[in-house]
């Protein structure tokens, strides 16, 4: 007997309930072993099926594929690989524009793993004075900032998104904060402030800006020991394993006191290992390594000088 989803499967998701048409139609290409998936999906929608299609990340299913219903692109996702499709396509300086940027907090606020993050991260904080300067890199839409102002921090905003980045600096209330479209691979940035045209650049990267031709401004290096610590939240994920060691080996270039990352530690494929952390380490070592309650494997870590 012919299985129902063997080869290729059409599908339309219009609306956010047909979200298990999807997820069904997945776990039946896993089983039947289909060779093509190919799904119409607006965007906002998109967005919305992250947590659902990780819960499949194991699959086996051969090759799925994303048509956005007002995009021409397809997005690929291959059996090996345990994202969503917009993950291995959108990477992570492409991801976070437009309406994901303006939603990004509201989506997640309310999850447990958001909640459990905050409450650590805010306790590998507590015992610093006011007036530590933080590089928080990358920042997003300013998910910390309260926290920041709250322990009266100077705070060095800096992320790739152009989109991101002005979503955290429209809800700085701190006038001495400051919001760097940057690459912490390279600690490379445009002082936001220094470039209005950033405001006419919706969708764009920090790459993109260096490449515009219209920009004549050269971007700036964050020198050695200029903060007091570094945060790097929720990027390992989207860094090769050679791209985490350079992150954190340009956090222990730039930082004097203490660096607070996150990262999925095992049993997961795209998991960065202690080894791998270890082996970036210079002069400094983990004094601190959390997991979050209901989900072990996924640790935030504070580094420490020796």
């Amino acid at each position: 007997m012919q299985p129902k989803y063997s080869g290729n499967l059409m599908m339309n998701i219009e609306r956010p309930d047909e979200q298990a048409e999807l997820m069904e139609a997945i776990k039946k290409a896993d089983e039947d072993t289909a060779q093509r998936i190919e799904v119409k999906i607006p965007e906002q929608i998109v967005q919305g099926i992250d947590a659902d299609v990780e819960k499949f990340r194991e699959s086996r299913m051969k090759q799925a594929a994303l048509a956005h219903l007002e995009a021409s692109e397809t997005l690929i996702w291959k059996a090996d690989e345990p994202s969503p499709p917009k993950h291995k396509v959108k990477s992570g300086n492409r991801k976070y524009h437009g309406d994901a940027a303006e939603g990004y907090d509201a989506k997640r606020e309310d999850r447990p793993k958001w909640q459990a993050e905050n409450r650590i991260v805010t306790d590998m904080l507590s015992d610093l004075p006011s007036g530590t300067t933080v590089l928080d890199c990358p920042c997003g839409t300013g998910r910390f900032l309260q926290l920041y102002e709250e322990m009266g921090f100077n705070v060095i905003c800096m992320d790739l998104s152009a989109d991101m980045l002005k979503q955290a600096y429209a809800r700085s209330s701190i006038v001495k904060n400051k919001h760097f479209l940057g690459d912490i691979l390279t600690m490379n940035y445009f002082d936001i402030t220094e470039l209005p045209e950033v405001n006419d650049y919706g969708g764009m990267s920090f790459p993109d800006v260096v490449a515009n031709p219209t920009i004549t401004i050269k971007p700036s290096v964050i020198p050695d020991d200029c903060v007091d610590v570094g945060m790097m939240i929720r990027l390992t994920r989207w860094l090769s394993p050679e791209d985490c060691q350079t992150a954190l080996r340009q956090l222990q270039r730039v930082v004097s006191k203490r660096i607070i990352f996150t990262a999925r530690v095992r049993n997961h494929p795209h998991a960065r290992g202690y080894d791998l952390i270890n082996g970036a380490l210079d002069g400094w070592r983990i004094v601190r390594d959390d997991g979050l309650p209901e989900d072990d494997d996924y640790r935030v870590i504070m580094l420490e000088p020796v």
